[in-house]
Parts: C-alpha cells; structure tokens; sequence
C-alpha cells in the first residue's frame, strides 16, 4: 500500500513539474500556445504544439450545439516506436490538463468541449491522409480536471 502511495505521490510531482514547466515556455501569465511550443508528456516522446481550432459541435449550432475547441498536436514518435493507445491516450489526458491550465491563467471562457488530436506529423486540418497516424480523444472540464469522453 505504502508503495502506490509513493508512486502516486511520484506522478503527481511528475504531472505539476510538467505543467509549471509548460506554462513558463507559455509566457507570462498564461496566454495561449504558440505553434512549435514543446510539451512534455508521461510518454517521453517528443510533442509539440500545432495549432487549434475553436467551433461549435452537434450540428453547426442549429440546435444549440455546445462549444468546442480543437487542439492539434505532432508527435513523431507516436508511429516510430509504436506507442500503444493507451501510452497515447495517458498524453493526450495530460495536454487536456495542460491547455486546462492555460485556460485557466488567460481567464479564457470554458469549453463544453475540449478535443485533443495527435499526429505524426504536420497535416492541413480537415485533410484525409491515410498515410499519416492520428489520434483524437474528446474531453469535458469537471472541477478543473479534464474527464474523458465518449467520441
């Protein structure tokens, strides 16, 4: 028992160096990322920002759609060393907490949605490329904290 409390206690110093970290590449007093930011994540691989993309889910709004935000990442490594999901899935859980924070310190307003997308490498959004590894996870803010959703 002792053990997990220490490992737990690990990852959680992990998690805040990480995000202390992110958020002084960000700037001072939080904003927003820059294309080309490196983000550290649980996996080791090397992430770096992309851009984003703010819209309104469901159906274009027609029928009072919930606001979203879309934030497109590269990582490389993520075909190379053939990262399993859910290596993957505990990243993109880890920049949803990141760009939370960054939220959080611009004061921005709150997303019903957040959506966070990984790719080998750079593409067009909106572009089909069978040719190129991605990976999208949607979550929802819930006292801070970033909770999966199903997508």
């Amino acid at each position: 028992m002792t053990r997990w409390l220490i490992i737990a206690a690990g990852l959680a110093l992990l998690f805040w160096l990480s995000a202390t970290a992110t958020l002084r590449l960000v700037g001072q007093g939080g904003g927003d990322l820059v294309k080309g930011t490196e983000v550290s994540v649980p996996s080791g691989q090397r992430v770096w920002f992309l851009d984003r993309d703010i819209g309104v889910s469901g159906d274009a709004g027609q029928t009072g759609g919930s606001a979203r935000v879309l934030y497109r990442f590269v990582a490389p490594q993520v075909v190379v060393n053939e990262y399993k999901f859910d290596d993957v899935s505990q990243d993109m859980l880890h920049l949803c907490q990141v760009i939370l924070a960054i939220h959080q310190a611009d004061e921005a307003p709150e997303f019903e949605q957040i959506v966070v997308a990984l790719a080998e490498r750079e593409t067009t959004m909106g572009e089909t490329n069978p040719d190129v590894a991605k990976f999208f996870e949607a979550f929802r803010s819930a006292d801070n904290t970033c909770v999966r959703e199903v997508f």
